[in-house]
């Protein structure tokens, strides 16, 4: 994949993943728009990294995550079959379980607020940054693997 002059929407673009994406596609001259569940940290993203734009009101509840999350999957497998023909490549990104504000509440009742395979958003966005640039449409890592093998 081209890595600049791309017009990049990302899904959940205000924190964690989605945030770390949008600032290294923003800084190689890519128009980025960013919609996600926290209008308060779109607008702070939006202001963080200049030219950047997010989507208001695009927003799902906490009920309809795992759903939205499968549902995106199929749509992404949709999208890169009809939009091919126009050159135009969807590439979706499957992270694993990551060291994020996500759930953490819950997380802490479990005492896993980490583990040993669980990583940063900016130790993902580098691997998935090589993959991109490999052209691989379905970035995704096993949960229980070493990140570092990964690669």
């Amino acid at each position: 994949m081209r890595m600049n002059g791309n017009t990049i929407l990302i899904i959940g673009g205000g924190t964690g993943i989605g945030y770390a994406m949008a600032k290294y596609f923003n800084k190689r001259k890519n128009t980025v728009l960013i919609c996600g569940r926290k209008p308060d940290r779109l607008e702070q993203a939006a202001k963080d990294l200049p030219g950047l734009a997010f989507i208001p009101g695009f927003a799902a509840g906490m009920p309809l995550y795992s759903a939205t999350k499968a549902g995106i999957h199929n749509f992404s497998i949709s999208l890169r079959i009809q939009l091919a023909p126009l050159g135009i490549r969807v590439i979706e990104v499957i992270p694993p379980i990551m060291i994020s504000e996500l759930n953490i509440e819950g997380r802490k009742k479990r005492n896993i607020l980490t583990l040993p395979y669980m990583m940063s958003a900016n130790e993902y966005i580098e691997i998935v940054m090589v993959k991109m640039e490999q052209d691989v449409d379905e970035i995704r890592l096993e949960p229980h693997s070493n990140t570092k093998t990964n690669k």
